[in-house]
């Protein structure tokens, strides 16, 4: 039996299983970054460590700083991107509480003078 971990989107923990609250995660990572929402990524990885293209960075504040000074906003408050992710693979140890996700992403990016395409992808 699996054990349902509340979450923000689901404070009572509703009846949803453990590996579908992880692919939500990945999936709302993928929202907050796109609206460029960096306050709320701060806060849904607020127990987290990020381990992107430079040093790891945990908690909110410095989470949401590193997207801040990394990603460019343009004027519409976005970064103009869509984060899609694909070949999600979740492993969940119930006994332990731990899991291990993985997944790969590819970034489009469309701004005035460049249509939508490809600008990244990574797992």
């Amino acid at each position: 039996m699996e054990k349902i971990v509340p979450t923000p989107s689901h404070p009572r923990g509703g009846s949803l299983p453990s590996h579908r609250i992880i692919e939500n995660l990945i999936a709302r990572y993928a929202e907050l970054v796109d609206d460029g929402d960096f306050a709320g990524l701060g806060a849904l990885l607020a127990d987290a460590t990020f381990h992107g293209s430079g040093e790891p960075v945990s908690g909110s504040a410095a989470i949401e700083e590193m997207f801040r000074s990394t990603v460019i906003v343009h004027t519409d408050g976005t970064p103009r991107t869509q984060h899609v992710t694909t070949n999600i693979r979740v492993e969940v140890d119930e006994e332990a509480g731990t899991a291990v996700a993985r997944s790969y992403v590819t970034v489009l990016q469309a701004l005035a003078d460049l249509p939508l395409q490809p600008v990244a992808a990574g797992r």
